[in-house]
């Protein structure tokens, strides 16, 4: 499927700013299309079982769910994690306890001992480490800790690019990255990442730690709820802030959404996100014309599908019980093509 790289968003004239603002209130949004085609998108998902929920306006504007599968139903999210490990590190950049530019070497000196002293933490985020991937990696890291797993990373994975000189898709920089984050704090990274990031926004049932003692891999192993998962993406949404209190800054917000790598650039890549931009943990599914990203998403191979569209103003996610690879996008593309046409006609 083409992927749109433009965004769509309508330019407005200030009397129609103040015509929104007056009618802001009394917006109604009409998803009786969606509540039609829900049955034939059940059907389409593992086991009949799926959960879409929308928020816009500072509320969840749709909400509906297969009966045997809540929005509070905690499932395995996959890659979909990513985006929250990024957003973790972000915030330890944006409070100056970390640097992008900082090597690696600086927090784990084990990769100076194997020739891997130049990666820095930007290479990291953005899967330009070079190192060999990790296909097969469990989703409790074989079994490892967060340390022992990314200390492998070091001593048994070969080079294959020069550092920042090719994105590939993989598990390490994300991981590497996590572990920086536990060096820096000085504790577990389910501990600070639970303490700075899910107890802010309410997200109860999410967590990188769901067989602790089994090893952690943040990368892949992230469990969440299509509630949890849409608290963070408002957050991202409204600049950092949830429920009226700061989470990130908006500057942190701001460097996990931005200077994303070309499309044109990236060699290796999954089918699902084909054609598209990568920013720290998501990729980007509309840019303006000036290559800024205006809508992003961060799907897990598990099936997990959430959007969140700076130009239309909202955030969605679809979630499913069971495994839907990403590649079968049917379901995905269709929700977003009903809220779009009403969430941009509701306007």
């Amino acid at each position: 499927m083409t992927v749109a790289l433009r965004s769509t968003c309508l330019k407005v004239s200030s009397l129609l700013v103040f015509m929104l603002f007056f009618q802001l209130g009394r917006t109604q949004y009409d998803f009786s299309g969606l509540n039609s085609k829900f049955p034939q998108l059940e059907k389409q998902a593992p086991n009949g079982n799926l959960a879409i929920m929308i928020y816009k306006d500072n509320k969840v504007v749709y909400n509906k769910a297969s009966t045997d599968f809540p929005v509070n139903t905690q499932v395995h999210i996959g890659s979909a994690g990513k985006w929250m490990v990024a957003a973790m590190v972000l915030m330890l950049v944006d409070e100056g306890k970390i640097s992008l530019d900082d090597k690696i070497t600086k927090y784990l000196p084990i990769f100076q001992q194997y020739s891997k002293g130049y990666i820095t933490l930007r290479h990291c985020l953005y899967n330009m480490t070079g190192i060999a991937g990790d296909d097969g990696e469990g989703i409790n890291g074989d079994g490892k800790t967060l340390e022992d797993l990314v200390n492998s990373y070091a001593g048994t994975h070969e080079i294959e690019t020069n550092a920042g000189t090719a994105y590939k898709y993989s598990n390490i920089g994300i991981n590497i990255a996590a572990r920086i984050v536990e060096v820096v704090t000085k504790r577990d990274f389910e501990q600070i990442i639970q303490q700075r990031l899910f107890r802010p926004l309410s997200m109860r049932a999410t967590t990188f730690a769901f067989n602790y003692d089994k090893g952690i891999s943040p990368a892949n192993g992230g469990f969440s709820t299509a509630q949890d998962y849409l608290n963070f993406l408002s957050m991202l949404l409204n600049k950092g802030m949830f429920k009226g209190k700061p989470v990130m800054s908006e500057k942190a917000v701001n460097m996990l959404l931005q200077q994303p790598i070309s499309a044109s650039d990236i060699k290796n890549i999954p089918e699902a996100v084909k054609g598209m931009a990568y920013v720290p943990g998501a990729w980007v599914v509309e840019q303006d014309a000036a290559g800024k990203g205006t809508c992003f998403t961060s799907p897990g191979y598990t099936g997990v599908w959430p959007v969140l569209d700076l130009c239309r103003g909202y955030a969605s996610v679809v979630f499913v019980k069971g495994y839907q690879l990403t590649e079968k996008r049917a379901i995905y593309t269709d929700v977003k093509a009903v809220a779009d046409a009403q969430i941009q006609g509701g306007n």
